[in-house]
C-alpha cells in the first residue's frame, strides 16, 4: 500500500511526520492522511516526497496505469436491438400473437417502448487524460427513449481535472429488509467542484478496479479523499460488503 510505503521511507530516513511535512512543504495533516490511507497523494505531492526521501514513488505508483477508463456500460447497438426485439416478442406473446385486438398490442408496445425499454439503460462515465466525461439521459422516459435511439441527442458533460476540488469515496450500508433482498450497498465517488457535486454511479461489481482508477486520478493531480478507508479494504482483497456489515455489527 502507498501509505505504508511512505511511512517506511520516512522512518528509514529517521524523519518525523512534522519534519517530513516541513521539508516537502506539504500540510502535516495531509501527510498523516496519506500514511493512514485516508487520502491518496497527488502525483505532484509524491514528487516532493521523492526529492526528500530519495525514492521513486511518483514513478512506480503510476507506471502501469492506462490512460483512459470507463465507469458503467457504454450503450451499444447490439444491446439496443436485443432488448427491443425481446420486448416486442413479449408484447406479441402477451397478446397471443394477434389473438387480442390490435389496440391492446399497440398499448403494450407504447408502454414497453417508452417505459420498460429506457429502464435498461444508464448513464456512464469515461475518464480520459485530462477530464471526466459524463454521458447521461433525460429523466423523461419518452425523451430518454429518443436519446437512446439517436446518439447525437444524448446529454454530455465534461469535468476538467483542473476544476475538481476533491473526489470523496462514500460507501453506504443498505439495510436488508428480508433474506431475499439482494440489492447491493450504495457505493459512489462524489466529485466536488466548489458548491457543486456530481455522483459517479459505479456498478458494485466494478469496485475492484476502483483503486487503480483513483490512483490514475491522483496521477493527474486530483485530490482523493477516502475517510472510510475503502481503498485500503479493496487493496487488502477484502469483501467490501462483509467488511462494512461486520464493522456495523461490532459497533
Amino acid at each position: 500500500m502507498l501509505g505504508k510505503d511512505i511511512s517506511l521511507l520516512r522512518n528509514s530516513a529517521a524523519l518525523s511526520r512534522d519534519e517530513l511535512a516541513s521539508q516537502t512543504q506539504v500540510p502535516v495533516d495531509d501527510l498523516c492522511d496519506w500514511e493512514d490511507e485516508v487520502k491518496l497523494p497527488r502525483k505532484r505531492d509524491l514528487v516532493k516526497l521523492d526529492k526528500v526521501l530519495g525514492s521513486n514513488l511518483s514513478v512506480s505508483t503510476y507506471k502501469d496505469l492506462c490512460s483512459a477508463k470507463r465507469i458503467g456500460q457504454k450503450l451499444s447497438t447490439v444491446k439496443v436491438v436485443s432488448i427491443a426485439t425481446l420486448l416486442i416478442f413479449m408484447d406479441l406473446f402477451m397478446t397471443g400473437f394477434g389473438y387480442q385486438p390490435t389496440y391492446v398490442f399497440v398499448i403494450l408496445l407504447f408502454l414497453t417502448t417508452f417505459v420498460t425499454f429506457p429502464a435498461f439503460f444508464f448513464e456512464y462515465w469515461k475518464i480520459t487524460d485530462s477530464k471526466i466525461e459524463k454521458v447521461y439521459y433525460s429523466n423523461n422516459f419518452i425523451i430518454k427513449t429518443v436519446q437512446i435511439l439517436v446518439p447525437t441527442l444524448r446529454e454530455k458533460k465534461d469535468i476538467q481535472f483542473s476544476d475538481i476540488d476533491t473526489i470523496t469515496i462514500h460507501y453506504t450500508l443498505k439495510k436488508r429488509v428480508s433474506p431475499f433482498d439482494f440489492w447491493p450497498d450504495y457505493f459512489v465517488p462524489v466529485v466536488e467542484n466548489g458548491d457543486s457535486k456530481e455522483n459517479i454511479n459505479i456498478d458494485y461489481h466494478l469496485y475492484e478496479s476502483l483503486y487503480d482508477t483513483m490512483l490514475f486520478l491522483g496521477s493527474r493531480n486530483v485530490k482523493i479523499s477516502d475517510p472510510q478507508l475503502i481503498l485500503k479494504v479493496i487493496n487488502n482483497k477484502e469483501n467490501l460488503r462483509n467488511h462494512f456489515h461486520l464493522q456495523e455489527r461490532d459497533i
